[in-house]
């Protein structure tokens, strides 16, 4: 039996399959998509090299309910499936999974990828330029719950109006999407009855940015968000709705018959013909919390409008014109530039801190931009969390003396560095020596520099963002060189001499009051002090100067020079300024009786 399953994983791995699946490579192995598809089992990948992919076999493509991943080689820029305004790119109709995967495509000129039962994975594709009879990028019905992350939706167009289409209990979850252009609406969930089946559906939306929709579809549909009696579980959150326009209903996100939660939304800049450019309730009651919604241009009314007896709950959040309701406020929420959409909000804005106090994140749970939900103790208003810079600070620059081998420890000093929200900062100091790269990670490093001037970097993080860099110049200053004489200059290791003479001459213009006779006199190798020394005038080829000599235990330094033969001996000090001084002197050592 065991040479029967060694035989089977022979056979497989000589086919290309591993104990995860084959790789079924397109075109290279498999003229189409489709083909390599057919011949897929479970847990199989379909990697299509980069090109653009065109007629029958890479349009209508069917995973025929099999539980395999569909992915480009090198991501969406590398790789397009084009219909030819000829068939949808996808159809998911066999009760697939979230084991089916896309990943990685552009997909144009085609209508809806069609999910219809099926629960795929839709991840990093673009959608661009696509139409179809309601749909122009993905289509969700009867009881499918794709997953839609990390997709652009660009220039798509439908006979009513969608990008998104969601109805006849489907429950897609559609996250981290950017939604722009076109004129359709970006996400409509429907109750269905065109459909034939009139059953809510419950989408969730989260961290998407829907910007630069001019819907005019000639239903009219509202640009950015759709929500017609869907379930009350239904979420809309950290989304950022601006810079769309309708010619019918708000510009921002329509609620028809339905408690759907819109929470840490920022909507903004949208404008409609009709009134409520922002928020617009027809018979509905949804609840609306820690929301910014600004400078949106109906003609005329309130930034929400009401209608059919629409009574939401709207708390914590920052409405112009203000509205009723707890922590609501109406103050200019300061946002960073509108002029280039960076609807970020500015350290002064009262929409910091400000959301609701008893919000709880979901574990993980982040702002548009990937930041945690919740930062400096309480949620803040719109769909961005404010975190304040941290400041870096490398201290003071320094003047530093190498040792006599030409190299200096320097003590880094980042304790400087701030954070206002008083988070834990991280340290990362950089330098460069002869092109190579350096780096140390504590707030008081100790590194080691050669003679030069040196800048060094630190940047600090305070597990949110990086800080400005912030720069310390460090200056190592050579040692000085003299001129050393040793006596004798052959030692004899059995001799009766107890003692070896050392005399150093320092440059000109270093006088007896510049030692510092705090330290020791030493010579090396072996690290041994002097035991007596004195300092004497002299003369450096006729300019004053100063010399020391020194007297070294001779048994010391037979100890630390084992071999005989010749051998560099070096002697050392230090000036009161700090920089050391040494000079170098050959001597022979034998062993004579």
């Amino acid at each position: 039996m065991r040479k029967l399953n060694y035989l089977v994983l022979a056979i497989l791995l000589s086919l290309g399959v591993s104990a995860h699946g084959a790789d079924r490579l397109v075109p290279s192995v498999y003229p189409t998509i489709q083909a390599a598809i057919d011949a897929a089992v479970n847990g199989d990948t379909v990697t299509i090299a980069d090109g653009t992919y065109t007629g029958v076999g890479n349009r209508n493509i069917d995973f025929a309910g099999k539980a395999i991943t569909v992915k480009s080689e090198n991501g969406p820029n590398q790789c397009t499936i084009d219909c030819q305004d000829d068939g949808r790119p996808f159809y998911f109709q066999h009760d697939e999974s979230s084991s089916a995967q896309v990943i990685g495509f552009t997909i144009i000129n085609g209508s809806q990828a069609l999910c219809d039962t099926g629960s795929p994975v839709f991840d990093n594709c673009i959608f661009d330029n696509n139409s179809g009879q309601s749909t122009g990028g993905v289509r969700c019905l009867w009881g499918s719950n794709p997953t839609i992350l990390n997709c652009v939706f660009s220039g798509q167009s439908g006979k009513q109006g969608c990008q998104v289409y969601i109805a006849v209990n489907s429950k897609p979850i559609i996250k981290n999407c950017i939604f722009k252009g076109g004129n359709s609406t970006a996400i409509a969930c429907k109750d269905g009855s065109d459909e034939g089946g009139s059953i809510p559906s419950c989408p969730t939306i989260s961290n998407c940015l829907i910007y630069g929709i001019y819907a005019t579809a000639p239903y009219h549909a509202p640009p950015a968000i759709w929500l017609e009696e869907a379930e009350s579980a239904t979420t809309v959150q950290n989304c950022v709705i601006a810079g769309n326009y309708s010619n019918r209903w708000a510009a921002g996100i329509w609620c028809t018959r339905t408690d759907a939660t819109i929470t840490n939304c920022t909507i903004v800049n949208n404008s409609s013909i009709t009134p409520g450019g922002g928020i617009g309730c027809y018979d509905a009651d949804p609840v609306i919390n820690n929301c910014i919604i600004w400078g949106n241009q109906p003609p005329h009314g309130p930034q929400i409008v009401l209608m059919a007896g629409s009574n939401p709950s709207i708390s914590y959040c920052d409405i112009q014109g203000g509205w009723p309701g707890e922590g609501n406020i109406d103050t200019d929420p300061c946002f960073v530039d509108v002029s280039d959409d960076d609807y970020h909000i500015r350290w002064f804005s009262n929409c910091i801190n400000t959301g609701d106090p008893n919000y709880a994140a979901e574990p993980n749970e982040t702002d548009l931009d990937g930041l945690p939900r919740i930062i400096g103790g309480r949620v803040d208003m719109g769909a961005y969390e404010f975190n304040h810079a941290p400041i870096a600070n490398a201290g003071s620059n320094q003047t530093v003396y190498a040792w006599i081998d030409g190299k200096a420890e320097v003590k880094l000093d980042g304790s400087g560095s701030s954070d206002a929200d008083r988070d834990t900062l991280s340290y990362k100091w950089t330098w460069t020596i002869d092109a190579n790269t350096y780096e140390a990670n504590s707030v008081s490093p100790t590194i080691e520099l050669p003679v030069g001037v040196h800048t060094i970097q630190l940047v600090v993080n305070d597990g949110y963002a990086d800080s400005a860099p912030d720069d310390v110049n460090v200056t190592v200053v050579a040692p000085l060189t003299g001129k050393l004489s040793i006596e004798p200059c052959v030692i004899n290791r059995r001799s009766n001499q107890p003692h070896i003479l050392a005399f150093i001459r320092l440059p000109a213009g270093i006088k007896r009051s510049d030692i510092d006779c705090n330290e020791p006199i030493t010579l090396y190798p072996g690290g041994i002090e002097a035991s007596r020394r004195w300092v004497i005038p002299c003369n450096d080829g006729g300019r004053p100067s100063t010399g020391i000599f020194a007297f070294f235990d001779k048994d010391t330094l037979m100890a630390a020079v084992p071999q005989n033969g010749n051998k560099e001996l070096k002697v050392a000090g230090k000036l009161k300024s700090g920089q050391y001084f040494y000079g170098c002197d050959t001597v022979k050592i034998i062993s004579l009786k």
